[in-house]
């Protein structure tokens, strides 16, 4: 199947200080276990933290939206996140600006879902059902652009 669009957008400025911080606090624990009587709780979560916080970082490292000729699938970090939809049950797409309120990731927002890495750029899709979702990116121009002429 032929690729009609496909781009990553890469995590933002809110990436890279989750990064920064969540190293922080991981040696401030480090730092305070050391100086003191470590609970059998406390090393479980000593070695489960920078597992979790590894996988979720390496998740939310970018959003891939890839168009063929029968659908648009979004896809979180490598893969292990992704969601499909049939472009034949598009009716339309438009840009959009969320705000900076509805964060990160994939949630709910008042409408439908938001799938969403970083900025406040969007493409909005409106389906048959009159159900939405919003697509998060650097390029709105160009996706709902992609978006519309697949739809057609």
């Amino acid at each position: 199947m032929p690729v009609r669009y496909q781009h990553t957008q890469k995590g933002g400025f809110w990436f890279y200080v989750s990064i920064i911080v969540f190293s922080l606090i991981y040696l401030w624990l480090l730092v305070s276990a050391g100086n003191r009587q470590v609970l059998d709780a406390e090393k479980i979560a000593l070695v489960m933290l920078p597992i979790l916080g590894g996988f979720l970082i390496l998740m939310m490292s970018g959003l891939t939206v890839t168009i063929d000729d029968l659908s648009i699938q979004i896809r979180f970090g490598p893969g292990v996140f992704w969601k499909t939809y049939s472009l034949t049950k598009i009716a339309d797409c438009q840009q959009v600006r969320n705000g900076w309120w509805w964060g990160y990731g994939i949630r709910w927002y008042i409408e439908g879902w938001l799938y969403n890495i970083a900025g406040m750029d969007a493409v909005e899709i409106t389906f048959n059902n009159g159900k939405k979702i919003r697509i998060g990116t650097d390029e709105p121009e160009k996706l709902a652009l992609a978006i519309k002429e697949a739809i057609k």
